[in-house]
This record gives C-alpha cells, sequence and structure tokens, in this order.
C-alpha cells in the first residue's frame, strides 16, 4: 500500500505543461518570416546604434538552439522578465503618435497580446533609487526608507562619524554603499525573498543589487550588475539578449533597467527629438524582444512586465509660453537659522539649527509662490512620506512649473568638495548648482507628467489587450510575486487593484514539486527501512 502511494505521488508531482510546445519540425522558423533584418530595423528606427552580434552567426546559433530546445527540461514555473524604464511618461505613446502620425510598433503589438493599465502612479519623491526599492519591495519610501536620490541620515553620520557619507547621493557610488540602507528588517527585496525559496535572479543595471540582503546569509540575485555598471553605449536590446541568455540558462528571473530615456529627458526636455529618437529606439527593442521569445519559444513560459519608475516634466525652461519659477530657498531664509539644504529641483529638506527656529522657517517660505511648505508632522499623509527618521524636518515641495534652485556650497548638501564618484547626471554638481536640467522628477506622484506606464503579456496575464484602471507602484510587487510563486513579504500594495491582470489570480504558487519531493523522498526511506528491518527478521 505505502509503495502504491509513492507511485501515485511521482506521477503527480510532475509540472504540468501549460502550453504543448509543437514538434520541431512543424514550427521550425525559417529567416524569411521569423527572423529580424536588423540592418532594415535600424534603418527603420533611424538609430544609431550599433548591434553587437554578427547577423549571420547569431541566426545559425538560434537555429542550433531550436534543434536542441526539445531536449531541454521544462520549468517548474513560468519564468519572469522585468524592464523597467526610467522616465516613461504615460502619455508618450500619445505624444508620440501625435508628432509622427505613427505608433510606436513594438510597443502596440506587446500590448495587443497582454494587458496594460491606464497609467502607473509612483511613489513620493517619484524619482529613481525611492522608486526602484518601491519596485522591488512593495514598500512606500517611509517604509523602506530610501527617502529620495539624495537624503541624510544622522545614524549613518554617527556610524561613519564622516558628514560627507552621511548624504545618500545617486551620482556618488561610494554614498549609496552603506549596508544600513539595504538591510533592514521587514524590507526584504524580491530577489532576496526568491533566494530562499530556490528561485533564482539575473539584473542588469539594478539599483545596489551587489550589497546582499542578508549580512549572515548573504542573500544576493545569482547574476548582478548594479546602476554604476550602466554602459551608456549600450542599448537596451543587448541587455535583453544577455537576459535571454540568462533565462535560457536557468534563471528564474530578470530585471533590466534602462536609463536612456531618462537621460535624453533631463538633458533635452520630455517633448524633444532626442526623447522621439529614444522612444524609438526602445520600441526597436521590444520587436527584438519578441522575435527572441519567439525563436526560443521561450514566449510561452516567460511573462514579460515593463513599468516606468515615474514620469517627468519640463525643468529650466519649456519651450511653451509656460514660465518656469526658479526659486533659491536662502534667498527667503534668516541666515544662522539653519544649517543645510538638502536637495533641489522638485523638492528639498530644510534643516533647522534648532527646534525653536522651524516654525519661523516654514512660515518665511510659506509667503513663497511655487511651492508647498510642510513641517515634518504636517506633511500629507497621503504622500506616505513623513513616518521614517530621515524625512526631513522641513519639506519644500515645489508645484510644476517651479524648480528650486541650489543655495551655495555653504550650506547646499550633498557636498561635493571631495570630489564625485560613479553616476549618470542626475544630479552632477553642474546640475545642483546651476539647476540647468531641461526635464525633472521627484515631484508629487498625484501630478499627471509624474504618471509612469504598466504593461504586461505572458501566460500568466490575460491577453484581452486591455486597458485596465490605474494602479501604483506599491502593487507591482504583488504582481511579480505571483507569477513566481513566492510568498510576499509585508508590503503595501493592494492585490484587489491587479488581480484582474491575471489569468488565474487565486492561483496556488506553483512551487508544489520541491514539496511533493522531499515527501516522496521520505516515503521512500521509510519503505527502504521497512523492507530492511523485515529483511533482519
Amino acid at each position: 500500500m505505502l509503495l502504491q502511494l509513492v507511485l501515485i505521488l511521482l506521477v503527480t508531482s510532475v509540472p504540468a505543461r501549460k502550453n504543448h510546445r509543437k514538434h520541431i519540425q512543424e514550427s521550425f522558423p525559417s529567416q524569411s518570416t521569423e527572423y529580424r533584418d536588423y540592418e532594415a530595423l535600424n534603418s527603420e528606427y533611424a538609430q544609431n546604434y550599433e548591434y553587437e552580434y554578427d547577423h549571420h552567426q547569431q541566426d545559425q546559433q538560434d537555429r542550433q538552439h531550436l534543434l536542441q530546445h526539445d531536449n531541454q527540461q521544462l520549468p517548474q514555473r513560468n519564468k519572469l522578465l522585468v524592464i523597467v524604464l526610467d522616465g516613461f511618461r504615460w502619455d508618450y505613446f500619445n505624444i508620440y503618435k501625435d508628432r509622427t502620425g505613427k505608433d510606436l510598433e513594438g510597443f502596440k503589438r506587446f500590448m495587443s497580446a497582454g494587458v496594460r493599465t491606464k497609467y502607473l502612479e509612483s511613489v513620493f519623491p517619484a524619482e529613481s533609487f525611492p522608486a526602484w526599492q518601491t519596485i522591488q519591495t512593495g514598500l512606500y519610501p517611509e517604509s523602506h526608507g530610501i527617502v529620495g536620490n539624495q537624503f541624510y541620515d544622522s545614524e549613518v553620520h554617527k556610524m561613519t562619524d564622516s558628514t560627507y557619507l552621511a548624504f545618500f547621493n545617486i551620482d556618488d557610488e561610494r554614498t549609496t554603499a552603506h549596508m544600513k540602507w539595504w538591510q533592514k528588517d521587514e524590507v526584504e527585496p524580491i530577489w532576496a525573498t526568491a533566494a530562499k525559496h530556490d528561485v533564482t535572479f539575473a539584473t542588469f543595471l539594478w539599483g545596489r543589487c551587489d550589497i546582499p540582503y542578508d549580512n549572515v546569509k548573504r542573500l544576493s540575485p545569482a547574476y548582478c550588475e548594479n546602476y554604476y555598471s550602466t554602459d551608456l553605449t549600450k542599448t537596451l536590446t543587448i541587455n535583453v539578449d544577455k537576459a535571454v541568455q540568462q533565462l535560457q540558462s536557468g534563471v528564474d528571473a530578470a530585471i533590466i533597467y534602462d536609463l536612456t530615456l531618462e537621460k535624453a529627458g533631463e538633458d533635452f526636455g520630455p517633448f524633444s527629438d532626442q526623447v522621439e529618437g529614444k522612444l524609438r529606439q526602445l520600441d526597436a527593442a521590444m520587436v527584438h524582444l519578441e522575435d527572441r521569445l519567439n525563436q526560443t519559444y521561450m514566449n510561452e513560459h516567460v511573462n514579460v512586465v515593463i513599468v516606468s519608475d515615474h514620469g517627468m516634466t519640463y525643468g529650466h525652461h519649456s519651450p511653451y509660453e509656460v514660465e518656469i519659477k526658479k526659486v533659491k530657498l536662502s534667498n527667503h531664509l534668516q541666515k544662522g537659522t539653519y544649517r543645510w539644504i538638502v536637495g533641489t529641483g522638485s523638492h528639498a529638506g530644510v534643516y533647522p539649527k534648532s527646534r525653536e527656529q522651524r516654525k519661523g522657517i516654514v512660515e518665511r517660505l510659506k509667503e513663497v509662490d511655487g511651492i508647498r511648505v510642510y513641517g515634518k508632522h504636517d506633511i500629507p499623509e497621503e504622500l506616505h512620506y513623513k513616518h521614517n527618521k530621515n524625512s526631513p524636518p522641513i519639506l519644500v515641495l515645489a508645484e510644476p512649473g517651479t524648480i528650486i534652485l541650489s543655495s551655495g556650497r555653504d550650506v547646499q548638501r550633498p557636498s561635493y568638495n571631495r570630489g564625485s564618484g560613479k553616476g549618470h547626471g542626475y544630479s552632477s554638481p553642474q546640475s545642483l548648482v546651476e539647476q540647468t536640467k531641461m526635464g525633472l522628477s521627484g515631484y508629487d506622484p498625484r501630478e499627471e507628467d509624474m504618471r509612469g506606464i504598466f504593461l504586461a503579456k505572458g501566460p500568466d496575464f490575460k491577453a484581452t489587450g486591455e486597458v485596465y484602471p490605474a494602479i501604483k507602484l506599491v502593487d507591482v510587487y504583488q504582481v511579480l510575486t505571483h507569477v513566481l510563486g513566492v510568498p510576499p513579504q509585508a508590503n503595501n500594495g493592494t492585490w484587489d487593484d491587479v488581480r484582474d491582470l491575471l489569468v488565474d489570480p487565486n492561483a496556488a504558487p506553483s512551487r508544489t514539486f520541491g514539496l511533493c519531493k522531499t515527501v516522496i523522498i521520505l516515503l521512500l526511506a521509510s519503505l527502504i527501512s521497512h523492507h530492511q528491518h523485515n529483511y533482519a527478521i
């Protein structure tokens, strides 16, 4: 009886194949129908980037891979590819069509075979590092602690005895490396949770993936290129190839970050010709991704999620008849009443020299047009920002159409008097001092220009092509854990807001095979022990 039970478990524990592949002879793609001519594609999209591969050699490698494909073991779960496109506004699709009369065909095909939401509401501040940490934890900045691209941490100040290192600054790799910010209890990134459940991640240009979550267990992605590894000469197409290769090699999930659109927006403005060119380049990468997944039959078991961390609005000046107000906070404050002003652009924190001076500073700044000013305890709850010790004692939030200028090196922080480390222009010394960026993020995420995108396609998502109601950035995390079959950690997302995007939102996690194997091994051990005992008798 025991042996029969073991045999039943062995049969039922084999993972079901949701989508059966066609036989290789029935579906072998011909070069004329399936393989893309990338020289023609580059010409079509008027791009200047180089494609790293020899096309003929890559085609032969693809065909050889297809010949071997049926011998590969099917994955125990559907795989996941997340692409984070920095600064991709929710209305760029419409703006591009209005400017060119054409659609972004790669994105259009992707959306028609999957789902999208009306827009994706970012977090406050609607900028890179806070949003990246939200994507991988499902928490608001006040909960995960990365409260800006620049902020001050008094505990790190005490730990390092360094004023310089106490200021987190996206543009200086050394200042974002302190483990305290990345190893907080109950702030577990998805790749660390996945590692606990034997689910492997590869990350490309993703935040501080190089810093392990648990200092004891050293939980890290199987492959990591952090944000500071960015090579601006490489395109999303190249990183897509690298991610697909990782997925083919056995990795369960991959995250790709791309900053090229954000950089073009900051340098030239969100409605510039340069942004239009980057949109075409990203669209070509979408065409390439679809082709690669089809050529390798991975489209049958790879879920693809495309999100942006935030939107973008005009900074230094607008090409339209809109006046950009420029506010220098130190011009409105009494000298000697404050120690530092942290940050510029869309928001800043003011640090009074004493508690007694807070009220006077707030009252002075409230008289300035174009900014909103809050003492820490008065910051609106809907910003999900004030309940963190690293949030500033006074928050100055610019309204769209207003930018906050630097107040000078004596009070402006972060300081660059020791030289900046590796960074990519988010807050370079010139940008901070002169505030010459043509595009800015970091404003109230409820502002339309700060809205981003959420698109998804794959076996676990509906294929209706419908546009669903808007969701929030904190909701994305639960979607990712669901399709990977790993238990979500405590988060700020709302499951009911995303469940309709999925084919089966009530499905149990797909990682049941490991448990069945454990039960089988225990039963077999018991059976062997039982027979040995009878033999001995």
